[in-house]
């Protein structure tokens, strides 16, 4: 038998699935490449959709999907809806029979007026200004119509780690220090609007100093948010990680051993980090639940670049959804020089003027921000700044917790940071180690 799955989620929530068809041809289909993931070893071959150009982009990805014909094809859904770019794959698939992987680990097939049902009750949260918002940047409008769909909000810039070119591991970030607490969260997302599809909790800090994220999280799914987090998972409590509903959490590792783990993960216990990722896998898998999704990922860099094949070992071994390496990012040449891998395919910065002693992306933006459209970032006593870039807090556009959102996003500073961005991005600041971010996905 051949089989389709549409990757929409990390495959190690279909483990037994895999496993009990193992004498099947199971190929995957993926939107885009990631080179630095490892799929498992029972997949057959990796189908990647075209990267079409034009405004009819989309329908052309459907026409090639619908030809793709499978004995089966298979949609595996994290939540109660379905993913409405990869329903509309499912339901124009030519392939023979249907199915839905469900939440509850169970294989349903579909029907064409089942699924057309379930992508009508699956428009995503902020549908609307997210429309709103597009038309605004199709005109290079500096007024944004939509408000903000997506948030990175920073539970706190306290840290445990020393990394050497964190800004807040740097001790350089030059604001003041503390931790955001539940009330003033709350505060946040009823100013800023019932929109918010999406958060990024983490910032400049080890998102677990802050005692009360595990209720901060609570909070955001009790609002029908996707949310999601970064950890260096010293100090994670994985029962209260896996009962607080959080849909992804990745746990970045410095490396493979004590020694090369610290070199980055300054006073970080590698140890520590794996057992807690380890039990919070265990504690999900016992629940039955499909939350949260589990990465372990690997930051690559010079000194532990000859680990990669141990780090895949491990992710396996403890059962973790996805694992990834993490290209590096650095803010000067003597980092580069220092923290870069040897192999350039790992490497997001040009390595022409890496040789110069010049620290330049390999794409550089081009008078456009997407995210100025859709997101926006805000620090753990309110404050907001127009983008991740700025975590000294340099461009402080005004504070969601005292002041009208609305007046913000639209007022004289917000709008003047869009018009320099449009005009003459090259000398912003903030831009000049940017690769440039796209749009924030709205299809959880």
């Amino acid at each position: 038998m051949e089989i389709l799955i549409i990757k929409t989620s990390p495959l190690g929530i279909m483990k037994k699935y895999l496993e009990d068809r193992k004498k099947d041809k199971i190929d995957i289909l993926l939107y885009y490449e990631d080179k630095n993931i490892k799929l498992p070893n029972s997949i057959h071959n990796t189908i990647i959709v075209p990267k079409y150009s034009g405004f009819l982009k989309k329908v052309k990805k459907l026409f090639f999907i619908r030809n793709l014909k499978y004995d089966e094809i298979v949609l595996p859904m994290r939540s109660n809806k379905m993913p409405f770019i990869y329903g509309l794959s499912l339901l124009f698939n030519g392939s023979k029979k249907k199915f839905v992987f469900t939440s509850e680990g169970s294989l349903k097939e579909v029907s064409f007026f089942s699924i057309s049902t379930q992508l009508f009750r699956s428009i995503p949260k902020g549908f609307f200004n997210y429309l709103l918002s597009s038309l605004s940047l199709k005109m290079r409008s500096t007024y944004v119509l939509g408000k903000p769909i997506n948030l990175t909000i920073e539970p706190t810039n306290f840290c445990n780690l020393r990394c050497p070119i964190c800004e807040t591991g740097l001790d350089i970030l030059n604001r003041p220090k503390g931790r955001m607490t539940l009330d003033s969260f709350k505060k946040i997302i009823d100013n800023v609007g019932g929109q918010v599809n999406s958060i990024m909790f983490y910032f400049m800090g080890e998102t677990f100093l802050n005692k009360e994220s595990y209720d901060i999280i609570k909070y955001a799914k009790s609002k029908g948010i996707f949310i999601e987090t970064c950890t260096n998972g010293d100090i994670i409590d994985p029962m209260k990680l896996v009962e607080s509903r959080i849909d992804k959490v990745e746990f970045q590792l410095g490396g493979l051993t004590q020694e090369t783990h610290q070199k980055y993960r300054v006073n970080g216990d590698l140890e520590k980090t794996i057992e807690n990722a380890r039990i919070s896998i265990k504690e999900r898998n016992k629940k039955g639940l499909l939350s949260p999704e589990i990465h372990v990922n690997l930051i690559l860099m010079k000194h532990n670049e000859h680990e990669i094949q141990d780090f895949f070992r491990l992710v396996e071994e403890i059962g973790a959804d996805e694992g990834h390496i993490i290209n590096p990012c650095v803010r000067t040449i003597e980092q580069a020089n220092e923290m870069l891998p040897s192999d350039e395919k790992y490497i997001i910065y040009n390595t022409s003027e890496l040789k110069k002693g010049k620290v330049v992306p390999n794409i550089v933006p081009n008078n456009r921000c997407d995210m100025l459209y859709y997101s926006t970032v805000i620090m753990w006593d309110g404050s907001v700044v127009p983008c991740c870039r700025d975590p000294t807090g340099k461009y402080i556009m005004g504070n969601a917790i005292e002041e009208d959102f609305k007046r913000i996003w639209n007022n004289r500073k917000y709008r003047t940071f869009r018009k320099n961005v449009f005009e003459n991005q090259k000398d912003v600041d903030l831009c000049k180690l940017c690769s440039s971010y796209g749009k924030p996905d709205i299809w959880h």
